[in-house]
């Protein structure tokens, strides 16, 4: 406990710097999560055909992300602003297709193991995360940290009424540690971690209206990442996708629901400009 302690804070006060510093330090951390997370899922998921296996699955990575970059300081027909918005917009469509498939279809996460669905899982959100930041980094850098914190709030609250109180499995076979009663105090957690940020941080705070429905969908996205995560390992007899992060595991591990509430919340934060502010 002690151990994942001491790397949870060490992560949070890393995390804190890179987004409150620079966009280069921004850019730079979500840079590291890619890298790590692709290392982690090469090494593990990446195993069914079209398969591109260590250096050329970093290359594609990196040419992508070069190629929308010309895109975005080239192209003055598609502002960034409405290039974040279409990305999320189809992000969150993968997402809700995916846990369609898992959750409802009880499809195997096996049939998603490979470097096409990498690409959408892992490169997509961080690129969405880019732009949403280089549009306006002065004010969506904190919102970038609202999100984190509101699904710190959630997994923390999780756990601590998890733990004592949880009596009901949420989804047994997936992961039987997580509870109903567990998952209904990380909703109060990620109430909670919103209202802190947009009340005391945030420069352009969200009615509680608004506050109230982006929390309550981070927190069921957050969820959905971590059982789509738990399925994965699940499905191949793994604990831990690596062991880079001490009583963490892998990036895999810290970030699951990462990959899942950018999109999600991104798009939420798009329409809440557009239309509401």
């Amino acid at each position: 406990m002690l151990k994942r302690t001491i790397t949870g804070l060490s992560m949070a006060a890393v995390m804190i710097y890179a987004l409150l510093t620079s966009i280069t330090t921004a850019l730079l951390l979500l840079s590291v999560i890619l890298v790590f997370s692709a290392v982690e899922w090469n090494r593990h998921f990446n195993f069914s055909a079209p398969k591109l296996k260590g250096l050329y699955f970093f290359i594609t990575i990196i040419l992508l992300c070069t190629v929308l970059g010309i895109i975005v300081y080239s192209n003055p027909f598609l502002p960034i602003h409405s290039l974040y918005g279409i990305l999320s917009h189809a992000a969150s469509v993968f997402i809700l297709y995916v846990c369609y498939q898992i959750f409802i279809k009880n499809k195997s996460p096996l049939s998603f193991c490979n470097s096409i669905f990498a690409y959408a899982y892992l490169l997509l959100p961080i690129v969405i995360a880019a732009l949403f930041l280089v549009d306006q980094f002065e004010l969506h850098r904190w919102w970038i940290f609202t999100l984190i914190f509101m699904n710190w709030g959630n997994d923390t609250m999780a756990y601590l009424i998890g733990r004592p109180f949880g009596k009901t499995p949420l989804a047994p076979k997936i992961s039987p540690k997580k509870t109903v009663e567990g998952t209904i105090g990380g909703v109060f957690g990620c109430l909670l971690g919103a209202w802190i940020m947009n009340t005391y941080f945030v420069a352009n705070p969200l009615p509680l209206s608004l506050l109230i429905l982006l929390a309550v969908m981070i927190s069921i996205v957050g969820s959905l990442g971590d059982l789509f995560e738990s399925a994965l390992k699940r499905s191949i007899d793994i604990k831990d996708s690596g062991s880079i992060l001490p009583g963490h595991g892998g990036f895999l591990d810290r970030f699951d629901s990462f990959y899942f509430i950018i999109p999600v919340g991104v798009l939420l934060l798009y329409i809440f400009e557009t239309y509401y502010l």
